[in-house]
């Protein structure tokens, strides 16, 4: 069985049941990008520690790479549940490291925005001043919403 073969009949199915769609449809796009053009013909059985390494380092992006190499990770981690191979390959490949990003608002950037938010009638806008007043993301809020 082929990579692209695990990836796109078996390991999609058990993941659209269990993943957020949003999380799918990234997996999907990495799969079809990256993931599937540089490995999607070699069988599951003959992808090793070495080929997830180089599969790491061929992708220039560092927080892109380590994204693919989860996701490389996932998928064969479905197999040896599966018991298609007898352990995962990706582990003990060492990930990139990734600067962590924060971006703050400078108060005068907020206070404009709270204040077009409190005179704009596009709910839209209030809830990006909840948004700026919680720190919650999009997604978080829309989750909570009654």
């Amino acid at each position: 069985m082929t990579l692209a073969q695990l990836f796109e009949e078996r390991y999609l199915l058990t993941a659209r049941r269990s993943l957020k769609p949003k999380t799918v449809s990234e997996y999907e796009r990495l799969a079809r990008v990256i993931l599937l053009p540089r490995l999607g013909d070699l069988t599951i059985d003959g992808i090793t520690m070495d080929t997830a390494e180089g599969f790491i380092c061929s992708i220039p992006g560092p927080v892109q790479a380590n994204r693919a190499l989860a996701l490389l990770s996932a998928v064969l981690g479905y197999a040896v549940e599966r018991r298609l191979l007898p352990y995962n390959p990706c582990r003990g490949v060492r990930r990139n490291k990734e600067k962590p990003r924060e971006f703050v608002y400078a108060r005068q950037q907020t206070q404009k925005l709270l204040a077009a938010a409190e005179v704009s009638a596009d709910v839209r806008h209030k809830y990006i001043a909840v948004e700026l007043l919680t720190g919650c993301r999009p997604g978080e809020l829309l989750e909570s919403a009654p």
